[in-house]
């Protein structure tokens, strides 16, 4: 916790090599107990379970492009492990309010980088942002917010790309009135300023509930991070998942009395923190060239847990939520 002040959204979670340390910042608002003034505090620990926050703010919201918040993001990994820079991206606000029930306006989030020198203590914004200064053209868009970036070897086995050279970045939303998802980029892993847009992900409609276990997927998704993970029993096995926030999903009272039995899930309405497992599939579509099928999925918390993010911790060798 901070000193003081309304915190939320973890951020940026990773290892930072130089320092054999970890560090994960939050969303903060250090003027009051509410939420509002969004710029991020960050913390840092040794063993990612005693942590030192750091009294001051890291990323301010003093941009014109991020005056209005500085919203939830990642750390990018880096592809050389002698590299001392650590790169961020994050939501840039320029105007409120947002909300997925909410016409988008575009340009109102944006995607900016910061880089710091000195293990996160201090950052500077690239003179380059916002990297990307809206959605995509052509999309009605009910968000579009909280990149993750990581490796996918099997998108890049599907795109057909060089997974040394191409990192991959996803943009948490949804397409209004058609299903959340999450847009992808591909990114030049030698220059993360170069994001260029593949498509939706995923497809699965509106407040569906594809099985007994699997949740309400809502109409709009947040802070969705991408994994492959291999089978703890045949490690030749390796799936792709999904954990995303949503929103816009139906209160749990509503399902009761439409189905006369209490379902399988959180009483928390309107949002839930889930997970998906998916097939990775090439399609005949120029602006939709691959998508993500559900195969199972379920519940990563029963309660209120919201917005979790992840990395790859490589002292572990395993994916921290």
């Amino acid at each position: 916790m901070p000193a003081s002040g309304w915190m939320n959204d973890p951020c940026a979670p990773g290892y930072d090599p130089e320092t054999g340390s970890y560090t994960v910042s939050f969303q903060w608002n250090p003027n009051g107990p509410d939420w509002g003034d969004i710029c991020w505090g960050t913390a840092v620990s040794e063993d990612r379970c005693h942590w030192s926050v750091l009294e001051m703010p890291t990323l301010r919201r003093d941009t014109p492009y991020d005056g209005e918040g500085v919203f939830t993001g990642c750390l990018i990994p880096s592809i050389d492990e002698a590299d001392t820079v650590m790169t961020v991206a994050y939501t840039s606000v320029s105007s409120l309010p947002i909300h997925h029930t909410l016409s988008h306006v575009r340009g109102l989030e944006s995607l900016s980088l910061a880089q710091s020198l000195d293990s996160g203590k201090t950052w500077t914004k690239l003179q380059a942002n916002p990297v990307l200064p809206c959605e995509p053209a052509g999309l009605d868009v009910t968000g579009w917010r909280d990149p993750f970036v990581a490796r996918w070897p099997s998108m890049a086995d599907i795109l057909r790309l060089d997974g040394n050279k191409t990192m991959f970045g996803i943009i948490s939303g949804g397409l209004r009135d058609l299903t959340p998802t999450t847009f992808v980029y591909a990114i030049d892993a030698d220059d993360f300023t170069n994001w260029r847009y593949v498509g939706p992900l995923v497809d699965v409609g509106l407040n569906k509930r594809l099985s007994r276990w699997s949740g309400d997927l809502g109409r709009n998704w947040e802070v969705t991070n991408f994994m492959s993970l291999k089978d703890e029993y045949d490690p030749s096995i390796t799936r792709d998942f999904l954990v995303m926030g949503t929103e816009g999903c139906q209160p749990a009272h509503d399902l009761v009395i439409a189905s006369n039995s209490r379902p399988s899930g959180p009483t928390r309405p309107e949002r839930g923190q889930l997970w998906m497992s998916g097939t990775l599939q090439q399609t005949d579509c120029f602006s939709n060239p691959v998508e993500m099928t559900y195969d199972f999925g379920g519940h990563l918390d029963h309660e209120c847990l919201y917005a979790a993010n992840s990395f790859f911790d490589p002292q572990a060798q395993k994916q921290v939520v």
